[in-house]
This record gives C-alpha cells, structure tokens and sequence, in this order.
C-alpha cells in the first residue's frame, strides 16, 4: 500500500500560517481597544474629577480657582471626542481582525476536515486491499488444499 498523501498539504500549511498571523494580529486589536476604552475611561474620569469643584459647606469659593477648574475641565472636554475617535478606530480594526481570523479559520477546518476524509479513504483502501490478499492466500491454499484431498480419497 502507498502512503498517504494528502494533495492539498502545503495549502493548508499555507492557510494554518496565515491563520497564526491572524491570530497576532487579532490579540493586538484586543490590547490596542482595551488600550483605547482605558483612555476614554480615564478621560472621563478626569472631566469627572476637575468638574468637581473643591467646595466645601459653609465656605466660599475662590473664583480663580473656579476659573482654573473649569478650565481644565474644558481643554479635558475638548480633547475627549478625539480619544473617541480613537476607540472608535480601534473597535473597526478588531472588527476586521476577527473577521479575517474567522474567515482563515474556516478555511483551516474545512481542509483539515477534508484531510481527515481522505486519511479515512486511505485507511478503509488499505483495508480493503489487505482484504483481498487475505482472501487471495486464501483461496489459494484451499484450492491446493482440494487438489490434494482427491488424490489421498481411496476408491
């Protein structure tokens, strides 16, 4: 019996490295949204804070410092539809990454599925064909075997 060969092999190693490098390049989307979403949180988190005047009951309110928190407040707010925009870059980028890491997936399984049937055509051949040399040797020793028993029968 011949060995196996599976005729698409170096296609399906081309495809198993191709789905590697979507795989990296799917866990760096992940780390730079998580990045991103971390960056508007903490954006958030500052207009937060610098919206919070430091007033306290029953004292008055400096008005330069009033003016200086609201004005930090202000640059901070500025600047958050630009981390959006960000994120928003980050999340279309995950988006494809996962679509392409989906996709070459697919085509890894579907030749990995179609390797497995042609190992298991290959295996039920051999059987097959080990079958028939069986059943050759077989016939032959039992067509010696008839051969012989009529010679060695007394009339």
């Amino acid at each position: 019996m011949k060995r196996f060969q599976f005729q698409l092999e170096k296609l399906l190693r081309y495809h198993q490295q191709r789905q590697k490098q979507a795989e990296l390049m799917l866990s760096r989307a992940v780390r730079e949204l998580e990045s991103a979403r971390a960056a508007v949180r903490e954006l958030e988190r500052r207009i937060d804070l610098a919206c919070r005047l430091p007033e306290r009951v029953g004292r008055a309110i400096e008005p330069a410092l009033r003016e200086q928190s609201l004005r930090h407040a202000q640059q901070l707010c500025e600047t958050l539809p630009t981390v959006q925009e960000t994120l928003k870059a980050a999340e279309r980028r995950f988006r494809e990454a996962q679509g392409q890491h989906t996709a070459v997936t697919q085509q890894v399984e579907a030749l990995l599925h179609l390797r497995s049937q042609r190992w298991q055509e290959h295996l039920d051949e051999a059987a097959r064909q080990q079958q028939t040399e069986l059943d050759d040797v077989v016939m032959k020793q039992w067509s010696r075997k008839a051969q012989i028993e009529p010679a060695e029968m007394p009339e």
